[in-house]
């Protein structure tokens, strides 16, 4: 008798701890799904009743605010003195740096016959620019110390000095880099001697002597230095070589076909959509060595890829519908990540290989459950767009914090709103009958954890996913009685019949 009481001891203490465990889960969201592709996991419950649900409606009010931005327009000049490699010596006072009362800076001016990029001085800017598609990699290397100083329009993990700007235009890529930055750099890394700037690709180098007060590039000279050519290992080079009418008519055709969306919103999530349900994150290509960015087309055709490919594909997919998209490139505490964004009814959405959009501060709040761990240092934010028919693109690296004062959260809600019932109800009043006086005999309990990132800008993209989830458990005869948010990130939808 004492050993059949053991047992249902140990059976009554399984059950309460499978009730327990439930209440608990159904209690909180499930998490968005690591690296791969981060989607979010729903559930239908389905439930009968004969209960009248009374329901209440919470009104939020939005109030946005309006921020003053500032245009700054740099008008460059540029001197080419011939063919071949010729150093002169200028002097010109530039710029009043925080440590400096003035910075003089003796730079010479170039042209290489086989690439045609130009090393030139513009107000206060070192400027490269050169006609090839192909990114240059400037690197500053103390010769005399161990810690490596770069100038560099890529995201690297050592002290650099990024590109303030990068602009792609017709045949013409530019390179701007601050003089103020790069005096900063300098001086707070005690380099007094010589040190070696030199350009990938073409083979040459100056050398740079740095002072309290002056910069001196001089002796520029072919040299046999080299760091890795381009291979479309970045984002830059990728949008320059691959966003062309050819990728963008057929990730266009393949998406949308001729059912073109009816804005840019449902263009986004139609592309988000299509991504979760035919593509996959490619973890062996994310374990190797191998960092070249797919083209669009072969993205498509082999539907599989890592961060920067998703990212590329989506930015192609939209720049025919929105007046820019956007490619955000950081690092976290974990890992660098690569991801597509879109600024749509005064919100930036942040579009990263499946549903839901996500707005700009919920992304950034919960990239621990996305991707893992928190943001390190800046954004580096690359805009794309298309102006008389020539793609151009401007890289910035910005904090979040200037981000978010630009681009607030439209939702601080971070749950679905009385908008969406109501959007909701309309469109299962098109495939259903609706009478809410009736009696209710059944409901179904839609749970998903995107709704924790809903938005009333896509208010009928949520409406017709979650529809077209629950029509195939309703009976195409029952009546909708009801539509309610009984917790977080649930729909229930009551019907008779």
């Amino acid at each position: 008798m004492r050993e059949m009481n053991g047992w249902r001891t140990v059976l009554v203490s399984i059950i309460l701890s499978l009730i327990i465990a439930y209440i608990i889960g159904s209690l909180y969201p499930l998490p968005i799904v690591g690296l791969g592709r981060g989607n979010l996991v729903s559930t239908i419950t389905k439930t009968s009743t004969r209960t009248v649900t009374e329901t209440s409606t919470v009104t939020t009010t939005l109030t946005s605010e309006i921020y003053r931005t500032t245009t700054v327009t740099t008008t460059l000049s540029e001197t080419i003195m011939s063919s071949t490699m010729v150093t002169f010596t200028s002097t010109t006072t530039i710029i009043e740096a925080r440590e400096l009362t003035s910075l003089e800076l003796i730079i010479p001016s170039f042209r290489l016959v086989d690439e045609g990029g130009e090393l030139m001085l513009a107000g206060r800017y070192i400027v490269l620019r050169y006609t090839s598609w192909r990114p240059v990699l400037i690197m500053v290397d103390a010769v005399n110390n161990t810690n490596y100083f770069y100038l560099t329009p890529f995201q690297i993990t050592v002290p650099a000095v990024y590109a303030k700007l990068l602009e792609y235009d017709g045949l013409y890529y530019m390179e701007i880099y601050d003089v103020a930055e790069i005096t900063d750099m300098i001086s707070s890394r005690g380099l007094s001697r010589p040190i070696l700037l030199f350009k990938a690709l073409n083979d040459w180098a100056c050398n740079i002597a740095s002072s309290t007060s002056t910069i001196n590039i001089t002796d520029c000279r072919t040299t046999s230095i080299k760091v890795g050519a381009g291979t479309g290992a970045t984002i830059i080079e990728a949008v320059v070589k691959y966003v062309n009418t050819s990728s963008i008519q057929y990730v266009s055709s393949l998406l949308y076909g001729d059912s073109q969306p009816r804005d840019l919103g449902n263009a986004s999530w139609r592309l988000l959509q299509w991504l979760e349900e035919n593509t996959s994150y490619d973890y062996v290509k994310a374990d190797s060595n191998y960092s070249y960015i797919y083209d669009p087309i072969t993205f498509a055709n082999i539907r599989k890829g890592i961060c920067t490919d998703y990212a590329l594909f989506t930015a192609t997919a939209l720049i025919n519908l929105s007046s820019s998209v956007y490619i955000l490139v950081f690092n976290t505490t974990k890992v660098g990540h690569a991801t597509a964004g879109i600024v749509i009814g005064g919100g930036f959405f942040i579009l990263d290989q499946g549903l839901p959009p996500i707005e700009l501060e919920d992304y950034f709040s919960s990239l621990e459950s996305i991707i893992g761990g928190v943001l390190v240092g800046d954004v580096f934010l690359h805009e794309v767009w298309i102006e008389n028919n020539t793609v151009k693109l401007l890289m910035i690296r910005t904090s979040l914090e200037d981000l978010l004062r630009k681009y607030p959260d439209t939702n601080t809600l971070d749950d679905v709103t009385p908008g969406f019932i109501n959007e909701l109800i309309n469109v299962l009043r098109e495939r259903y009958r609706y009478n809410p006086g009736a009696r209710p005999t059944g409901c179904l309990e839609f749970n998903w954890g995107g709704f924790k990132y809903y938005s009333d800008i896509f208010a009928h993209e949520y409406a017709v996913y979650v529809a077209d989830r629950l029509t195939g458990t309703l009976e195409a005869n029952i009546v909708i009685t009801d539509v309610d948010v009984p917790k977080s990130y649930t729909i229930r939808v009551c019907y008779q019949g």
